[in-house]
């Protein structure tokens, strides 16, 4: 049977779970990092410009095999972006010349987000004076009728989903039944045996130490998952739209809720990665 792969760029939404899984929200504001920007090659950029390029800013990219195709985004729009890590002058210099250069199509700067400071009382959430999301009352049926949808379909194992976020607890014991598991990897053997470039990357990838370990030490990962796919009958917390599926952690928010566009980037690059190293799918969302 074949998997289906949707990639959900979900770091970046408001929370909809209930409040058994944690309650947490989004910031408006972003701040850009200071040594480094996004770049975006045009489709004609030999490795030679590429390196042109680069080094017209003194940047330095992650780049094992000298092949000017960063090692963190090798799947993503065919090897075309690049973080560059900038030295010896400002970002704001580095874009100007940049953007006059032959081989780039676009640079922007790497911006850090972070989630919202929300309280963690069990209670906030009934506190429609403070925050009204429509919480008390409403409209009878004003809902996306899941059990309706239900009676058509309670999900499948063979769609994966990648929650780029601050990671997943899949021990969780309403998200462990739906945990990804890796076809291409053995627990525990510190090997990466599917060669994407993690190491035991059983239930996802944490972007930001690079290795193969996607567990949530902040929570709203976690909560969004439990939105996604807790699973359903089990007499255990919460239920989510899909009873069955399969969530895949991309970890790229730290303890503290934040994280940089680059590592986001680099869970995309890996979800589209897997169509390669052991996921197969008809179709990429």
């Amino acid at each position: 049977m074949k998997t289906k792969l949707s990639i959900i760029t979900l770091a970046l939404v408001p929370c909809l779970a209930a409040a058994q899984l944690p309650e947490t929200g989004i910031k408006q504001s972003v701040t850009a990092t200071s040594d480094s920007l996004i770049v975006k090659y045009k489709k004609n950029a030999s490795a030679q410009m590429r390196k042109q390029a680069r080094s017209s800013v003194k940047a330095k990219i992650s780049d094992s095999n000298s092949d000017e195709i960063d090692d963190n985004y090798k799947f993503l729009l065919s090897g075309r972006l690049a973080k560059f890590n900038i030295t010896g002058m400002s970002t704001k210099e580095a874009i100007k010349l940049l953007k006059k250069h032959q081989a780039i199509e676009y640079v922007e700067l790497d911006y850090r987000v972070s989630i919202a400071n929300i309280p963690n009382d069990p209670r906030f959430g009934e506190l429609w004076g403070l925050n009204n999301e429509g919480q008390t009352g409403g409209v009878v049926d004003a809902d996306i009728d899941a059990p309706e949808a239900w009676t058509i379909s309670t999900g499948s194992r063979d769609v994966v989903v990648g929650v780029i976020d601050t990671g997943v607890d899949y021990n969780h014991a309403d998200l462990s039944a739906n945990a990804w598991i890796n076809p291409g990897e053995i627990a525990g053997d510190g090997i990466d045996n599917d060669g994407n470039g993690y190491v035991d990357d059983v239930h996802g990838i944490n972007a930001i130490t690079n290795s193969g370990d996607p567990m949530d030490d902040e929570g709203h990962g976690t909560h969004v998952s439990g939105t996604i796919g807790a699973s359903g009958n089990n007499n255990e917390g919460i239920v989510g739209v899909n009873q069955d599926v399969s969530i895949a952690g991309c970890k790229f928010l730290d303890a503290s809720g934040s994280g940089s566009t680059s590592d986001a980037i680099k869970c995309i690059d890996y979800m589209v990665g897997l169509k390669k190293f052991g996921c197969k799918h008809t179709r990429i969302k």
